[in-house]
């Protein structure tokens, strides 16, 4: 599942002819700054709108054989397949300035809820698609209460 290739200590895709896999790793941290994104009331609504629907869509194209054809300009993707991944990650580079200026605008509350939300969201997924809970799925739980500890603390 796409979702695996956010857990930190994943294993890295090797790009061949025959791959269409996406050879991302962003990280679990934008899992939480993304909804934290969403309720920061210090950027405009509009704005918020566009860059999350864009950043969606962008990640269901990495799947998409289609919508992966319109970003590959219409043409077949060979070699190096969704190349435009790097929009996506530069969006979400972008959203995560934004909350680290903003941070104050969100309420502590709403931060541990999202928290909690994006682990319980991550969790259920991972038992859906009956994967083993193996040091990377660990891991990437640890980090989400590392990056909630920190955001409460320095935000």
């Amino acid at each position: 599942a796409m979702v695996n290739q956010f857990k930190a200590g994943h294993e890295t895709i090797d790009i061949t002819q025959d791959s269409s896999h996406a050879a991302i790793y962003f990280g679990i941290g934008i899992l939480i700054f993304l909804p934290l994104y969403a309720l920061c009331k210090k950027i405009e609504l509009s704005r918020r709108i566009r860059t999350i629907v864009l950043i969606i869509l962008l990640f269901i194209a990495l799947n998409n054989e289609y919508l992966n054809y319109v970003f590959h300009g219409f043409h077949v993707q060979s070699n190096v397949p969704n190349r435009f991944a790097i929009f996506m990650i530069f969006l979400c580079i972008v959203c995560i300035y934004d909350v680290i200026l903003n941070i104050d605008s969100i309420k502590k509350k709403s931060i541990v809820i999202c928290g909690i939300v994006t682990s319980v969201i991550l969790a259920f997924i991972w038992f859906a698609y009956n994967i083993k809970l193996d040091t990377a799925t660990a891991l990437s739980l640890i980090i989400i209460a590392c990056y909630l500890v920190a955001i409460i603390i320095f935000g």
